[in-house]
Parts: C-alpha cells; structure tokens; sequence
C-alpha cells in the first residue's frame, strides 16, 4: 500500500523513509502545529495470520510504552500514536534531520572526536531507558540517529520482548545477531538485562571506531558461534598511538563485549566514559562537525576563567609597580623640629635657643652676633 500523498489522522505523508523487518518509517506533516514528524506503522506485505498481526501490533504497543516513559535528549521522542481503519496502529516520532550511524560508516570510521562523544551520549541514553525498566535490545547503527546537536537512539520496537520465534521465521531478530550479546542468543531469556544492552552498545561503538563490525559475517549460526567463543581483533587506526588502541580494545572488546556479563561495566555510562577517558589527549585527525560535549565545554570554560583572572593579577600587579607614591607632607610650622646633623656638618653652636618656637621651613636664620653686640647685656624690649 502506497501512503505517500495520503492523509493518516492529522498528518500529511510525504515520502518513504525506510523499511525493516516489520515495518516502514514516513516523512509526514503535522497538519496542526505545522512540523515534519516520522509516521511508523506496521508493513502490509507480510502475508501474516490474524494472531501474528496481532502479535506485532501489541509489539508497537510495547514501542509506543517503551518510548514514553524515556525522556532523555539522546532518546528519539514519541510524539503521538493512532489507530486509522486502513493502516492500522500508528506511531508518530520525533523526525531526526540527519543521517543513520550506518551510513556514516558505510563512509568510513568516525573521528575519534565523535567516537567519545557518541559512546558517552549513547551510554548515557541507554542508562536513562534502563532508569525506566526499558531494555532496548537492539542496539545497532541502523537504530542510532546523528542529527545537528547530537546522536539519537530510537526503535524500541523489541523492547522488552524476550519472544526468539520471531528469530527463525525471517521476520527479524529479538536483538541483530551481529550486535547481541551471549545470553540474548541463547533463546531463553534467561540472564537478558541491562548488561546484554551494554554488549550491543560495545559492537556498536567498535563499529563507528574501525569501519568494521566486531563479529562479521552474515549467516545467524557462523555470527553466534564468534560471538560465544571469539574475541574481537585488535583495534588499529593510523591516528591512535599503539597504547591508545590497545586501551581501547580492552575497554570494547575485552569488558565492554565479555562473554561473562559479570566482567562488563556496572553501566553503559561507565562503558562511554571508559571510551572518552581513552581517548582523552589524542591528537585528532578529523576535527568533529558537532558541538563539543558538556564534559568538554566545562573544560573550556574554567580555562577561561582561570585565564581571566590570571590577566586581572597580572594588570593589578602592574598597577602596583609603576604607580608614583604621594607627595610627603608639609612638616608643621608649630613643632619643633631637631634635625640630627650629617656626618660631614659641622657641629651645631651650643648656645641655647629662644624659648620662642622656631619654624625650620620659614624663619630666616639670624645673622652671627658681632663682637660689640656680644659684649653687651640683653635689653628688655621697650
């Protein structure tokens, strides 16, 4: 059934912009407010029983559920869902205007810049979902988003869904072989967790670094059995010092993606910030196209402060040095002053002086006595 140029609920179909296993993703029109949003609903092809149908329309349910009870800025938003008589269910999502991780690696490995980024934002997306009793257990490349301001994690359409039947009738795969961890292979169920989503996260990070994928090959059984027994190879990039590498693979490959959940990371935060931590110094290649992350922008702003306090210092102290010291006061004309004389003065006369105040900055000095006026008494003033 061709959607495109028809009208679902409120929203205006544009154009096909992908298909999986169970499903196709619209470009549509929010005929009220007026946005591009992405319509998903169930394919019509499948030629499905009436239970299967049912089957997957209660897994969109499941999607729907999953989704909104995550809020989270690396988490695609649901936005609205519907049932129309002809397509059935419905779900409405945020549109993310840019391309898949896929794709971007079908152009070659991320830079390590946008390596740390990713896994940091992603782990904290998953840890979010994980808050919430989400497991999403299908994280892969096809699921990631990169848009404009940061990566966005989406299609949560097995989310919580331990059902493996689904594995064997070319319908998909609770969790792409590729990117599932041990236990989620295993069929049962059983020991699937937060730590199972850890694994795919790891795969998937192990991609966007080296351009390929952790345990290649296409046939289900030949994928599983590397994936139970095998350890990815080792992580070589022509940018990455030779210990960089080395401490990449054992935070990806040897903890991120151990056959022992136990060995993993306590959290797929834990896991991201292993990988920034990693990378923390390196010299980068490909300068990053996004915005730098929050970890980063603190950085940089407390070197800015730091740098602008250090010039205040520096002008203050400046100030300090050349400034001209004040005048000295004008001594006062009513105080005695005795100045002790300098080595090389003569000694002053021993004669006592008046009883009158003498002023050092203004009294004239008298002149010597002569011989005549020293033999005679004082006179009394008249």
């Amino acid at each position: 059934m061709d959607l495109v140029g028809r009208t679902i609920g409120r929203y205006e179909v544009t154009r096909l912009l992908g298909e999986g296993g169970m499903g196709r993703v619209y470009l549509a029109t929010d005929t009220v407010l007026g946005r591009s949003v992405a319509l998903k609903i169930l394919r019509d092809d499948l030629g499905l029983s009436k239970d299967a149908r049912a089957h997957l329309d209660a897994r969109l349910r499941i999607e729907a559920r999953a989704i909104g009870a995550v809020s989270h800025p690396n988490v695609v938003v649901l936005h609205d869902m519907g049932d129309d008589p002809e397509v059935g269910l419905y779900l409405v999502l945020e549109h993310v205007a840019g391309e898949s991780l896929r794709a971007r690696i079908a152009e070659g490995p991320l830079g390590l810049d946008d390596v740390a980024r990713l896994a940091v934002e992603l782990g904290s997306a998953l840890d979010a979902a994980h808050d919430a009793k989400v497991l999403h257990r299908d994280v892969k490349p096809e699921n990631v988003f990169l848009a404009r301001y940061g990566s966005k994690i989406g299609d949560f359409g097995i989310a919580r869904v331990a059902d493996m039947s689904v594995t064997r009738t070319g319908m998909g795969v609770v969790g792409t072989p590729a990117y599932a961890a041990p236990e989620a292979l295993r069929g049962t169920g059983d020991g699937v967790d937060t730590r199972s989503d850890q694994f795919s996260l790891a795969a998937t990070i192990y991609e966007a670094l080296t351009g390929e994928r952790a345990f290649p090959g296409e046939d289900l059984l030949a994928v599983a059995a590397q994936i139970g027994s095998e350890t990815p190879k080792a992580i070589a990039r022509d940018d990455l010092p030779v210990r960089t590498a080395e401490l990449l693979h054992a935070v990806l490959a040897v903890r991120g993606m151990a056959k022992d959940p136990e060995q993993r990371y306590g959290s797929c935060t834990e896991l991201g910030e292993a990988v920034e931590s990693a990378l923390l110094g390196v010299s980068r290649t490909k300068p990053t196209t996004s915005d730098p992350s929050p970890r980063a922008r603190n950085v940089l702003l407390a070197l800015a402060l730091l740098a602008i306090v250090g010039v205040l210092l520096l002008a203050r102290s400046f100030r300090a040095v050349t400034a001209v010291p004040p005048p000295a006061p004008e001594p006062s004309t009513t105080t005695t002053t005795t100045t002790k004389p300098k080595p090389h003065q003569a000694k002053p006369p021993t004669k006592p002086t008046s009883s009158a105040s003498v002023t050092a900055s203004s009294a004239p000095p008298s002149p010597p006595p002569s011989a005549t006026d020293a033999s005679l008494p004082s006179l009394p003033e008249p």
